[in-house]
C-alpha cells in the first residue's frame, strides 16, 4: 500500500546502514573519500535493492490492485504516477540509510534506535488505525472499500476473505521474495564486518537478526496497536499523547548510556561508556 510502502522502503533503508555498521563506522573523523567508501559498503546493497527488487514489486502491485495499493483513495493509477511512485521508493530507502550512517557515525544510539523503528511503526500504525481509524478495514478489503459494512463484519471473516483474494496472493509472494533477499544481503554484509573484527560471523549474525525481530519490529507493532487500541477508545488526541509518551520514554532510555540489545548487536565486549567513542572512531 503506497500510504505504507513509503515508510517500509524507509525502515528497510535503515537497517541497511545497521547491518554494515561494522564496516562503516569509522564515522565523522574519517578524511572524505574513506568516508563515502564506508558509506557506500551499506548505500550501494540499498540502492540496489530497493531499485532492482522492492520498488519494481511496488510498482507492480499498483498496476495490478491500484485501489487496494492506494488504500481505496484511487481506483486507478496514471503512469506517471505509477513512475514517481517507483522512484520516491528508492529515494525513501536511500534516506534511511543514509540518516542511519549518519547517527550511528556520530555515535548516537538512541538517534540510530528511533531511525530504526519509527518508521515500522508509522507503517503498522497506518495499517491498523490509518487516517481515519480504518486502516485494518482498508487493508483487508480486497476490492472495495465499505465503511459501514467493516464495522458489522467481524475480524475474522474479514481476514479470511482477505487470504483468499488475489491481492493476497500476490502479496504474499512478493513479501516472501522481498524479505529473503533483504535477509540474506544483510547477513551477508553483518558477516563481513564481523569478520573484519575478528568476531565470529555466525554469533553476530544471529544476534543481529535477533534484535532486528524482538528490538526492531516487536516493539513497533507493540506500539501501533497500543496507540491505535487508545486512539481507538478514548480518541485520536489520545492516541496522539499516547505516541508522544512512548517517544519520550525512548529518549530517556537513550539517555541512560543505551544499555539496550542496539548497543550489545552493534558493538559486543564493548563498556557502555565506550561504545559511543567506538562507533565515531576514537581509540
Amino acid at each position: 500500500m503506497m500510504q505504507v510502502d513509503f515508510f517500509l522502503a524507509y525502515g528497510t533503508g535503515a537497517l541497511f546502514a545497521a547491518s554494515a555498521v561494522r564496516q562503516t563506522h569509522g564515522g565523522r573523523h574519517a578524511p572524505t573519500n574513506r568516508r563515502f567508501r564506508r558509506l557506500s559498503a551499506s548505500l550501494v546493497p540499498c540502492a540496489l535493492f530497493h531499485a532492482l527488487l522492492l520498488a519494481p514489486s511496488c510498482v507492480w502491485l499498483l498496476s495490478r490492485f491500484p485501489a487496494w495499493e492506494t488504500m481505496h483513495v484511487m481506483q486507478s493509477a496514471p503512469v506517471w504516477g505509477r513512475a514517481l511512485f517507483g522512484a520516491s521508493t528508492v529515494a525513501f530507502g536511500i534516506a534511511g540509510c543514509i540518516a542511519g550512517h549518519w547517527f550511528l557515525a556520530k555515535g548516537s544510539l538512541p538517534a540510530a534506535y528511533a531511525n530504526l523503528t519509527a518508521p515500522w511503526a508509522l507503517a503498522f500504525g497506518v495499517l491498523t488505525y490509518g487516517w481515519d481509524g480504518q486502516g485494518y478495514c482498508r487493508f483487508l478489503s480486497p476490492t472495495a472499500f465499505d465503511p459501514a459494512s467493516c464495522v458489522n463484519r467481524p475480524l475474522r471473516h474479514m481476514a479470511g476473505v482477505w487470504a483468499r483474494a488475489d491481492v493476497a496472493i500476490a502479496l504474499a509472494a512478493v513479501v516472501m521474495v522481498g524479505v529473503s533477499a533483504a535477509v540474506v544481503v544483510m547477513t551477508c554484509l553483518h558477516a563481513v564486518g564481523a569478520r573484519q573484527e575478528g568476531l565470529s560471523a555466525t554469533r553476530c549474525v544471529l544476534a543481529f537478526l535477533g534484535f532486528v525481530v524482538g528490538g526492531v519490529f516487536l516493539p513497533s507493532l507493540v506500539a501501533a496497536v497500543l496507540v491505535a487500541a487508545t486512539a481507538w477508545i478514548a480518541g485520536p488526541a489520545a492516541g496522539a499523547g499516547t505516541l508522544a509518551s512512548l517517544l519520550l520514554l525512548c529518549g530517556r532510555i537513550g539517555r541512560a548510556q543505551w544499555r539496550t540489545p542496539l548497543s550489545a548487536v552493534l558493538m559486543p565486549g564493548l563498556a557502555p561508556q565506550s561504545r559511543a567513542g567506538a562507533l565515531t572512531g576514537a581509540r
